[in-house]
């Protein structure tokens, strides 16, 4: 739904998807956008480890250090959907 380049923290790219997504909640333009400024350099520089609710999870458990630098990571926490105590 979206790319940036990571050296360059002023421009990210959108798709179509992009504008067919909620506006928050799950996978959605909000969550879209975190997960791309993640990426940029400036920010830490996240990597696309996994992808996915399910994917994220068995990574946080199987390589928490390649967990706190993914992208969809950050996307998810930020989205917190559905909402966790």
């Amino acid at each position: 739904m979206s790319q940036s380049d990571p050296d360059n923290s002023e421009t990210i790219y959108l798709c179509g998807a992009f504008w067919e997504a909620p506006p928050t909640g799950t996978d959605s333009q909000a969550g879209t956008l975190i997960y791309a400024a993640s990426r940029f350099t400036a920010n830490g520089g996240a990597e696309d480890y996994a992808r996915g609710q399910t994917s994220c999870q068995s990574l946080a458990t199987s390589d928490p250090t390649k967990a706190i630098s993914n992208a969809d990571t950050y996307q998810y926490f930020a989205e917190n959907t559905p909402y966790l105590d």
